[in-house]
Parts: structure tokens; sequence; C-alpha cells
């Protein structure tokens, strides 16, 4: 295998970044030059299996003249309707090598707004890996056409131009289109990120592996995992599913390097660690504790070398010793996580970006004590930040070439607004303080911040799935927080999380605490969401498919045993899941057979159950469960444990 010096890399791709003509081809070339690199690695029946860069490349010619033959279009956009996969990669490459504009299609979207996004690009077409997809395009599957023959002389004219939407946390339609100059100008950022921090080119037996955990359609993942690793010909490390245990095993077993993630995905670990040290009792969780703030005051190096020995055992538990640098992004991070990840020797960085600005800043500080402050670091070169009323505005190179909201296209020209809360401190790195429109305008006539407010509660130790702080308006706005319970949570658990709220609440100056409190057995975000939305939750509340409950309401008997039983919670999540009517799921239809569902909706269900009950079921090729009254029955069997 050919390797090249990270030095050499650096300096020859970052010259072609210089001197070429700014396009998304110029990107291909300059990945695809190292072709026996490995560049995806993936488990399939059990074994390891990998792709090289030259591989991949034969591929993408081969689709890409199978969509020209087919389709017979130039100029349109093509939506990619796949998750992280090799597949997604190649169709990525080959749509833009068939003279057409990939739409990197989010599968977390609700179906109304991909259809309307789609309808605003005229997409007619899709590449997916069945043929066809709910959205009545005409399909081609990327699997049958990796090998097809490519006529000899053909000369392919590339399209310029990728759209992507938005996480659509304001449930509002945001359609951002990048050309490959504002792809080139975030990677040109390399030079001067390499320069701050020497972490991010750590390695593991000599290799740096990216986790495929963010979609690739989503821009975190798009721009950090992708781009900008592929970019020096580093190799991807492709998940099979996206049970805890599948990633945690993977990291392991791949010995991948580089993990990055939403805060969502941090605060599980968080909260999975703090459970398990908890139960084995206070001395064994103070001592715990003094290692990890130990650790996050050591010299870099030395807390490194502490943390695998003293923490031998949650690290071992964990991802094991190849992770070298971690980035949190999307949405803000809980300084607790931070503290956590940071002392077990994992170093996590916290960074900034969105659909419409791309990747714009990371907090690069080698000291532990720095990072776990929560800056989102300094901008990029490829950017200037202001602030003003509050507000962060972004300018620069790398910024999206042009937005359609709504249907109404313009470019983004000047300082583009992001609505995030900021401050700079003296060293002139950001700080996020939560976005402008969650502000909630108290009685009293104070703003309230829910972010900086949601950080004082930690439900970790408690029966608690989710819970969010927002303005719910009856007359006045009011501090409102909102608590997803476990569904077969008892009375005695329910006390326990009003009294540990309350407490926490009552210490907190008023007005700017929580003025009313509820409970929900409802999901307050969607199953597979990497970003909370608090227009979701609001939404939700108002159409009533989030019903709220008070603690006394949620204590009464009646009302306990109305909430229906766990068969019908279930029955609910399956519908919800195959896109079916509840009435033509029975207790023992079967997922597959009967109900026609695949593997990507078996695992949207059993993440929404596990999400619902605060469970950890893991498929079980031994013990698989296909039925309503299989899932009712492992989670009934998990609750009595």
């Amino acid at each position: 295998m050919t390797m090249l010096s990270q030095r050499d890399l650096i300096r020859i791709y970052t010259k072609r970044i210089r001197e070429g003509d700014g396009t998304l081809f110029d990107i291909f070339d300059a990945n695809f030059s190292q072709k026996e690199n490995v560049l995806f690695e993936f488990e399939e029946d059990g074994m390891e299996k990998g792709l090289t860069f030259g591989e991949v490349e034969k591929m993408v010619y081969s689709l890409a003249f199978a969509i020209e033959s087919d389709f017979s279009i130039r100029d349109e956009f093509i939506a990619i309707n796949m998750d992280n996969c090799y597949q997604w990669a190649v169709a990525f490459w080959a749509v833009l090598a068939s003279g057409n504009k990939p739409y990197l299609l989010n599968s977390r979207h609700p179906d109304e707004l991909t259809s309307s996004i789609l309808k605003t690009l005229n997409i007619k077409h899709a590449i997916d890996l069945k043929g066809g997809n709910r959205f009545g395009l005409a399909g081609l599957n990327a699997d049958e056409h990796l090998s097809d023959p490519v006529e000899k002389g053909h000369e392919f004219k590339w399209a310029n131009e990728i759209a992507l939407s938005t996480s659509a946390t304001t449930l509002q339609e945001k359609i951002c289109i990048y050309t490959g100059k504002e792809i080139l100008a975030q990677l040109s950022n390399t030079e001067k990120i390499l320069g701050q921090t020497k972490a991010v080119r750590k390695t593991h037996n000599g290799t740096i592996k990216l986790l495929a955990f963010l979609p690739f359609y989503h821009i975190f993942g798009l721009i950090t995992v992708y781009f900008w690793f592929t970019y020096f010909g580093y190799e991807v490390v492709l998940l099979k599913d996206y049970s805890p245990d599948t990633i945690l095993r993977t990291i392991r077993r791949f010995g991948v390097t580089h993990v990055f993630a939403v805060p969502l995905f941090w605060h599980a670990i968080e909260s999975t660690i703090r459970k398990e040290v908890t139960k084995k009792g206070e001395k064994t969780q103070q001592k715990f504790e003094k290692a990890i703030a130990l650790s996050n005051c050591l010299p870099p190096r030395l807390a490194r070398t502490f943390a695998r020995k003293a923490l031998k055992e949650v690290r071992n538990s964990l991802f094991g010793d190849s992770v070298r640098f971690c980035i949190s992004g999307g949405s803000s991070i809980r300084k607790s996580a931070l503290t956590l990840i940071n002392g077990l020797g994992y170093p996590l960085y916290n960074g900034y970006g969105t659909s419409e600005i791309g990747i714009t800043s990371c907090d690069l500080s080698s000291s532990a004590k720095d990072r776990i402050k929560g800056s989102i670091g300094k901008p990029f070169p490829s950017v200037t930040y202001e602030i003003k009323d509050g507000c962060l505005l972004v300018k620069g190179d790398s910024t999206c070439h042009s937005i359609i909201v709504n249907g109404q296209e313009k470019l983004t020209e000047g300082e583009f607004p992001t609505y995030d809360l900021a401050r700079v401190d003296e060293c002139g790195r950001y700080y996020l303080e939560g976005r402008q429109s969650d502000l909630i305008v108290s009685p009293s006539g104070e703003n309230v911040n829910p972010d900086n407010l949601e950080t004082h509660f930690d439900f970790s130790a408690l029966p608690v799935t989710a819970f969010s702080i927002l303005g719910i308006n009856k007359g006045v706005e009011k501090v409102t927080m909102v608590i997803q319970a476990r569904e077969s949570i008892s009375p005695e658990e329910l006390k326990r999380i009003r009294d540990y709220a309350y407490q926490v609440n009552s210490a907190l100056p008023s007005p700017g605490n929580v003025e009313e409190f509820y409970l929900t057995f409802d999901p307050i975000q969607p199953s597979l969401a990497i970003k909370a939305s608090r227009a979701y939750l609001s939404r939700n509340i108002d159409n009533g498919s989030i019903k709220l409950l008070t603690f006394e309401n949620a204590l009464n008997p009646d009302v306990v045993i109305a909430r229906g039983s766990l068969e019908e919670v279930i029955r609910d999540i399956f519908a919800k899941n195959l896109h079916l009517e509840r009435e033509k799921i029975g207790m023992e239809s079967h997922f597959g057979y009967d109900l026609g569902g695949g593997s990507l909706e078996y695992y949207g269900v059993l993440m929404e159950i596990n999400s619902r009950f605060s469970l950890n079921i893991e498929f079980d090729p031994e013990h698989p469960l296909f039925t309503v009254a299989d899932f009712a029955s492992a989670v009934r069997k998990e609750l009595d444990k």
C-alpha cells in the first residue's frame, strides 16, 4: 500500500486546492489518486471487508454510465436515498459524473417535508438500494450497476453542484446549494487546523480511521467525516447498524481513531457510564470522579497515560485504546459530558457549523481544562465571525452558494445570520448560549435561555428518557419543563422524578427558573433525530400528538391504568416505522413476512423502543424478535431486572 506522509499529503493536496479550477471534479480527482489506499472498511457476514479508492472509482464510472443510459437527463437534481454505505459514496460521485446534481435526501425528515423538497427541486429520479421508493420517483438500484461496462472512449461531463437540506429543527423547508468552490474553501482550512493541534493527526497502528456515525447527507458528516479525511486518502469505517453495542464493537474491532458525533451521542455515553459507576457504590463513585478530575488537570500526554491505567476498566468497555480525536457538534453539549469523555483520555473537542455555513470552527485547545469550558473555538480561515445584538453572524468563502427557503432561492452574499446567541472571551474563543428563537420571555419581562437552564438538571440516574425546557403560551408564556418518562414507570419512580426536579428548581433564582412541570409518555423527539427540536415538541403538543400530564395527574391510579397496555404502545411503534395502519398489525404478525418490514425499519423500531423505555435491547440472531408480542416480552424482561 502506498501511503504518503502526513506532511507530504498536506503539501500536495492543499496545493491542488489553490491551483485547481474550484470544482467538485477537482476533489474527486484528488480523492481517488491514491488508488491502493483503503477507502471503506465494514463488516459483512461476520467478516472484515474493505474497498480501495481504485475499486470505488471503477464503480463510480459504471454507475454514472448507467444513470446516463437509464435516465437520459442532464443538469437535473437526482435524489440519493440511502443511509451511510459505500454505495452512497459511489452514487454521490456517479450522479455528478453523469452531468447531474445530487440531492442528499435526509431519511430522518418527515415524509411530508421530503415530498415538499422533492417538488421544489423538481426531482423525478432517485438512486437507492431498492430500485424504487415511497416518494414515487423513478429509481435505479445502485447495487445492480456497480460493475456495468463503460463504453470505450466515453466522456463524462461533470456537474458542479449539490443540494442538501437543513436538519429541519424549525420544521421549515430549507435547501442549501454548494458548489466545488465552497467545499474546497472548507478543505483549505486544513493547513491551519493541523498547525494548531497535533491531536487530529494522531494515528493508531500507523493509520487514521473515521467512524461513519454521522449521516453523509448531514453537513457535519459530509464535510468532517467524508470530505475532510477522504480528501487526504484516509479511510472510513462503516457501521452495520446503530445499536450501542455495534458502535462500540466496531470502534474496537477496526481500530477507529476519530469519532465525530452529535451531543445526543456523548450524553448517552455519559449517562450509561455514570449509571454503571453508581451501581458499584458510593466509594467507587467518589474514586472515579477524583480520577476524572485529576486526568483533566494533567498535561495531555500524561493525562492519556494516567487514564489508560487508572480508568482501564471503563475505557475497555467503551472505545478501547485506539480513539485519538473526538468532536461534538450540531447543538450544545453538557459540560459534564465534556468533562467525563476528556477525563477518560479521549480528547473531545467542541465544534460548530450549520447546513447554511458549513463547518466553521472548532475549539482546538490542547488542554482538557480549556476544552471542558465548552467553547466552539475561533473561526477557521475561510470565514469571519461577528456578534450583533447578541447573535452570531458568519461571512466567508465557505458558506453555501445559495439557499432555497420555501421555494425561493437567494445567494448567500454578505454576513449570514445564524440566530445563535453567542459571546466571545478575551482570547478570541466563541461560546454559544442558545437559539434566539428559543428565548422565553417570562411574565416579568426577563429573557430566559432554556439551553442554559437545562444544564442545571441531570436526570441520568432516573427513569427519564428525555426532557426539554421551552416556552408554552397560555395567554402568558411560561417557562415549562416537559419530561418524557419510561412507559412502565412505577408511582414511586414518578415521585423520585418529581422530587428531584422540584429540589433542583427551588435552588435556582426566580424569576428565571422553571414555572411549570409536565410529564409525558409520548416521544418528545423523533426516534432517529440527531438534534433536539423545540419546534417539533411545541407543534406536537399543540396538535395533541404529545399528551401532557401534571405530576398530580400522572400519579392518579385511574390515569396510570388508562395509559394502555405495553403491547398497544409497541403496536403503535410498528405502525409508525412501517407506515401501516395499526389495525393491520396483529400481536403475532411477523415483522418481515407478514408486514413487509426490512432491516432499516426493524432497527428504527428497535431504537425507538430502546429510547421510549430507556433500555438497551440488542438484536440477537439466535433469539430474534419479530412480533409485537416478542418485543413486549423482551421489554418486560428488561424492566424486571
